[in-house]
């Protein structure tokens, strides 16, 4: 395990955020998320679920990930999401599979081997090593990476310079209940979304924009420190669909929204936070999945 890299928790949360149109509530308990092995190491045996269920659940009901009681538990998650947590890479960048894995939601129940008295309880990046050997058993699941050059976006300071204020919030002990802590918020005014940052910093920005607009986003504002920020933008159906990093894309411009209730988020970004996302093209991973099955409930 000290070969992953934990990654932001933001990228979970603002992943989901992207589709809140569907208006479920995703209370998402999901702690860190990890980057894939590195190559040209022994393998070490991959630690193991000793007991699992695996039902169908309900698309569209309310979502929960994460770990209740030492138990893995998974409700109402599609397949394409549960592999994007188990290999640590986003959901636009797992290409193939047939429509159910994106359709269908699964409810999963593990539980991870009896530990000795006195050690210490399965991490969660330990039960994502987990989900992946049980994915592969009970979905019959079989994958390979590739990189390739794909469509990505560049984030630069728009013309004018950045809008976004210099935050004065102090990253540290919880605050009082009347007070947020640092990070974004999304919400909704009307047909409109909104994200709320408080002591946010870049990362956690380029996160909630890879995960909206469903391409990597590299930073090339140079800015550094916390801001605080508001953003609100019209919902671009053209990124709702689950989307194959694998097809061509030989576009240069971001498309505009086709509503008029508000700005697109490219829009908005330029005229409300002072940046701008450029398309251009870079080396992306890719999970592909080779081989799928439904799995057989129990």
């Amino acid at each position: 395990m000290n070969d992953r890299v934990a990654r932001n928790t933001d990228f979970v949360r603002t992943l989901m955020a992207a589709t809140r149109t569907a208006a479920v509530t995703l209370p998402l308990v999901i702690g860190i998320l990890n980057a894939p092995r590195s190559q040209g190491q022994t393998p070490e045996p991959r630690p193991e679920f000793e007991v699992a269920s695996v039902k169908l659940g309900v698309a569209g009901q309310q979502q929960f990930l994460g770990v209740r009681s030492g138990t893995f538990r998974a409700d109402n998650i599609s397949l394409r999401f549960l592999i994007r947590v188990a290999y640590g890479v986003r959901s636009f960048n797992v290409s193939g599979g047939p429509a159910w894995i994106d359709s269908e939601a699964y409810v999963i129940t593990a539980k991870p081997r009896v530990i000795r008295e006195g050690a210490k309880a399965s991490t969660l990046p330990e039960m994502y090593l987990m989900l992946e050997v049980l994915l592969e058993d009970r979905f019959k699941l079989k994958v390979h990476r590739e990189t390739r050059e794909l469509p990505v976006y560049e984030l630069t300071v728009a013309k004018g310079g950045p809008k976004m204020q210099q935050s004065k919030c102090i990253p540290g002990p919880p605050p009082p209940q009347e007070n947020r802590p640092p990070g974004l918020l999304g919400g909704v005014n009307g047909p409109n979304r909104t994200e709320n940052g408080v002591g946010t910093e870049m990362p956690s920005l380029l996160t909630f924009l890879a995960n909206l607009t469903r391409r990597e986003v590299i930073d090339k504002t140079g800015l550094t420190g916390r801001f605080d920020l508001h953003l609100e933008w019209t919902p671009d159906e053209a990124l709702a669909a689950p989307p194959d990093p694998l097809r061509s894309d030989d576009s240069t411009k971001p498309a505009p929204s086709t509503s008029a209730a508000g700005p697109s988020i490219f829009t908005a970004l330029q005229e409300q936070l002072g940046l701008k996302l450029e398309s251009t093209k870079g080396p992306a991973e890719v999970l592909v999945i080779d081989h799928v099955e439904k799995p057989s409930e129990n």
